[in-house]
């Protein structure tokens, strides 16, 4: 009964991570078509496309960890740590720092962009901001790969139960021991760690919150000036929309975050919690920002707009002539 319930849940999980992948993919190629045609790529389309291809990895690098991880394939009969296996992470988590980092400089260039200032400085920069943030975006994955390939020096090491000695697993004994996967010598545990979490969480977070803050009492004060002058709603329509989805991705990250620090809590308390924690708010993160990027997503909001016109015989021409984000 054990077994075959964990096999249902692992299949469920498989299925929403495989419905996440779907909708992120689709999103990715309904934001890419239209500009393939024009030849010209805007930086919140590049953003969005990012955040939806990093999300596509995410998705398949879960799905083979998991894998991986319910056939008990981590090491190799070598007693060697399956290179699949350091693959797979390697993918999951740089996929996830690259689809944070997007989020936040989502967040940074939508702020910038439609926040008035007064200061010249902030003028200058609300020029440039564009050819940062496309700056940004190339260092973003660069970052990843550097930061996560530690990873790739991971090595299967067996303990000996009630004793901190270090044995080879090759080595018969008739001892109980207990294997483990740790970074090759040189990898300073400690260091890593608390660099990893930083660039992953805390940073993030401080960017994303202040600068959706900001953008959230703006659009506010602007939806509310907005509603004397009824000429505008077209403007105030595409306000709310780069608000409620850079607001709603934030809050998607923030909630990833709360769910899988119950992991870290466990593990500083000892008290056991598995790694389906983990596999739990990477499939939410995944499936939320796939719905959400796919509703905002403009294209597809004027097809459906132009089908119901067309079916009342209203002028589609009127419906169809916003650009997608």
């Amino acid at each position: 009964m054990a077994v075959s319930s964990d096999v249902s849940d692992l299949a469920l999980v498989v299925l929403a991570l495989g419905f996440a992948v779907l909708l992120n993919a689709g999103n990715c190629v309904l934001t890419l078509l239209p500009l393939w045609s024009s030849r010209k790529l805007s930086v919140v389309s590049a953003v969005i496309s990012s955040i939806s291809l990093s999300n596509v990895l995410l998705g398949l690098s879960c799905i083979s960890t998991m894998l991986l991880i319910f056939c008990k394939a981590q090491v190799s009969s070598a007693a060697e740590v399956n290179p699949l296996f350091s693959a797979s992470l390697f993918l999951w988590l740089s996929s996830c720092f690259v689809s944070f980092w997007c989020i936040a400089w989502l967040s940074v260039l939508y702020c910038v962009k439609v926040v008035g200032f007064s200061t010249g400085c902030c003028r200058a920069l609300k020029r440039s901001i564009s050819r940062l943030v496309c700056a940004a975006l190339l260092l973003t994955p660069i970052s990843s790969i550097v930061l996560v390939s530690p990873f790739f020096t991971l090595r299967y090491v067996s303990t000996l139960l009630n004793s901190t000695n270090e044995i080879n697993v090759t080595n018969t004994h008739n001892a109980s021991y207990q294997g483990s996967l740790v970074f090759a010598p040189g990898v300073d545990i400690t260091l890593y760690t608390a660099v990893f979490i930083c660039l992953l969480c805390p940073l993030p977070l401080a960017v994303m919150l202040p600068t959706s803050l900001r953008l959230v009492g703006h659009l506010c004060q602007h939806t509310l000036a907005l509603r004397r002058n009824q000429t505008q709603c077209q403007s105030s329509a595409s306000y709310l929309l780069v608000c409620k989805l850079t607001v709603s991705l934030v809050a998607v990250y923030a909630t990833t975050l709360f769910i899988v620090s119950f992991f870290f809590a466990s593990s500083l308390s000892r008290s056991g919690i598995a790694y389906d924690v983990v596999v739990l708010g990477c499939t939410f993160y995944c499936v939320m920002t796939g719905a959400l990027m796919a509703a905002s997503n403009r294209q597809l909001k004027d097809k459906l707009r132009c089908g119901q016109c067309c079916g009342v015989q209203l002028r589609c021409g009127q419906c169809c002539g916003v650009q997608p984000h």
